[in-house]
């Protein structure tokens, strides 16, 4: 064995039966005054355990370059152990199933049975073998037997994904995640829906990963998932909590996506006119005082008829936390004149109000009120593909089989948007298909809402290495913008220069070292502070390296010096 260099991390012993030599059971860190371990100060960095003098700020310590390889290295180290543990896990199923001992010569009650741990495929394991494995880990036998399961299932019903953990590729938990998502499937279905997302485990966020998951399973099983929805279904609820302080009670409540989506439409409509009526508080506590009026509807729908001409909310789905913007009615959407509006289903008669009643009075207006005037706008985006909607053709109840995308809600069965069309008794409104490609750019700094539009149809989550979804992201111009004025190129902003970042990420690359560039729409290549490459499109990130590689990638796509796109 080679002398061990400055700063080295180690194995100690090979785990038995393992391939991988180089497996650590637990690294030690070499350093420059003792080749052995070392125990450093508490009140320096009393949070590592394998903290040397390598890292006392008074030795110097390692450059950033060096500490980031340690991290590197540490990282992976850490995804080897997790998947060998998981590996281990495995053998010992095997080594404890029901053939494995011979059966007793009187069955008492209560002996120990092989039990099925694992969805369908995977072999028995006698129920007592999660006790021992459990008291090795130092965790409860519950998580010890779960520990198998999911072992079983990704071994007998994820072949790729047990080619990942077997290469020591993948965080454990996330293809855990996996095995316990498709339990409830055939083997046929859960390979089905293995093949559909091993390769993008490590690629994407776990967010955007759980969302495709969630789709496969559907597309895997479309009948077992409308079972599922339904008795989803059949476990909504709404209750009210305790908060411990003082006049104040939480409320909660699981359920349809389109009821929610409605029901904070109209809060969010009458928050909105709360502050056109003054009310200067933040758009969260307008939210909650919405409750209270929703709860006398008669109030509620007295403040609805009083501000039915003022502008609306945006017409999109907004999160809680989210500010509420105004934008006018478009034009279209103006209410017919009085001989075109459709007879109203409410009894109506007009009434004065009291004099002496105090407060907000009900004043109960004429028939032929258009309630469309009352009711909030919300735009929803539903997404399906052609294979989708033949599938729907095809299969004999309508809209039955498929998977569509509501965004704000994740993955649908085609059924579950009919029964949210038709239930909800919603105006339905098609817009033409929107191609990224077909968007053309303008001159202008500003981006209008088309090509936002198209963004976002681009590329469903920030475009910074390993980011998440959100809609509410800053468009960035990937080469800065130069006005005309200056010498700048006409159509300047457009999905060919732009990139989705939230906020944060957004100062992070005008105000750090990290740099992007776009060599084709939709494809962006970043550069860490520290000479770290990494490939980012609409199907996750991969990482290239600061190898003479990654640095090849990164000169060849620097932007052309006189690239002239034609605007619109």
């Amino acid at each position: 064995m080679r002398p061990a260099q400055s700063g080295q991390i180690l194995p100690t012993r090979p785990l038995v039966g393992e391939p991988r030599p180089e497996l650590l059971i637990g690294p030690r860190i070499v350093t420059t005054a003792n080749r052995t371990p070392t125990v450093h100060d508490p009140t320096v960095l009393h949070s590592s355990r394998y903290a040397g003098r390598m890292f006392d700020s008074e030795a110097g310590g390692p450059d950033p370059a060096t500490t980031l390889s340690l991290v590197s290295r540490a990282h992976h180290q850490v995804l080897e152990q997790e998947c060998a543990l998981v590996e281990l896990a495995a053998h010992w199923a095997d080594l404890h199933h029901p053939d494995s001992q011979s059966p007793p010569a009187k069955s008492l009650p209560g002996a120990e049975q092989g039990r099925l741990l694992g969805g369908q495929g995977t072999p028995e394991v006698l129920e007592f073998a999660a006790a021992e494995l459990g008291t090795r880990m130092e965790t409860t036998i519950g998580s010890a037997r779960a520990l198998m399961a999911d072992a079983l299932d990704l071994r007998h019903r994820l072949p790729e994904l047990w080619q990942l953990i077997c290469a020591g590729r993948v965080t454990s938990w996330r293809a855990r995640k996996v095995a316990q998502a498709t339990r409830h499937l055939s083997r046929d279905a859960a390979m089905h829906v293995d093949a559909a997302v091993a390769g993008l485990i490590t690629a994407l966020p776990w967010g955007r990963f759980e969302t495709l998951l969630t789709a496969k399973i559907i597309e895997a099983d479309p009948q077992a998932a409308e079972e599922r929805a339904k008795i989803w279904e059949a476990e909504r609820f709404v209750r009210a909590g305790r908060t411990g302080q003082s006049g104040l009670k939480l409320l909660i409540a699981k359920a349809n996506a389109g009821d929610v989506i409605w029901f904070m439409a109209t809060l969010n409509r009458i928050a909105e006119i709360l502050r056109l009526q003054g009310d200067l508080e933040s758009a969260d506590v307008r939210r909650s005082k919405a409750i209270g009026i929703l709860a006398q509807p008669a109030r509620a729908l007295q403040l609805l008829w009083e501000f039915r001409n003022e502008q609306h909310p945006a017409a999109e789905p907004q999160q809680p936390g989210e500010p509420i913007e105004n934008e006018p009615n478009p034009p279209s959407e103006a209410s017919p004149p009085a001989e075109e509006r459709p007879e109203s289903t409410a009894d109506l008669s007009e009434a004065e109000p009291p004099a002496e009643s105090p407060g907000p009075v009900l004043i109960i207006r004429p028939s032929g009120v258009d309630q469309r005037k009352l009711r909030p706008q919300v735009m929803l985006h539903i997404h399906l593909s052609h294979e989708a909607l033949l599938a729907a053709t095809a299969d004999a109840t309508p809209l039955g089989g498929g998977v569509g995308r509501l965004e704000g809600v994740g993955p649908v069965t085609l059924g579950h948007v009919r029964r949210f069309l038709v239930d909800t008794a919603c105006d339905v409104r098609v817009q033409p298909v929107i191609d990224p490609q077909d968007t053309p750019p303008v001159d202008g700094y500003e981006i209008p809402r088309r090509i936002r539009e198209a963004m976002f149809l681009r590329m469903p989550a920030s475009c910074f290495p390993y980011a998440a979804v959100s809609r509410r992201m800053d468009l960035d111009h990937t080469k800065p913008y130069v006005p005309p004025a200056r010498g700048g190129p006409p159509g300047q902003t457009g999905v060919h220069n732009l990139g989705p970042m939230n906020r944060l990420e957004h100062r992070i690359k005008t105000h750090s070292g990290w740099q992007v560039r776009q060599p084709e729409p939709g494809i962006w290549i970043w550069r860490s502070p520290h000479h770290a490459y990494h490939l980012v499109t609409n199907a996750g990130t991969q990482y290239l390296g600061s190898g003479p590689f990654a640095r090849r990638i990164w000169r060849a796509a620097a932007p052309a010096r006189h690239q002239v796109v034609t605007a619109a």
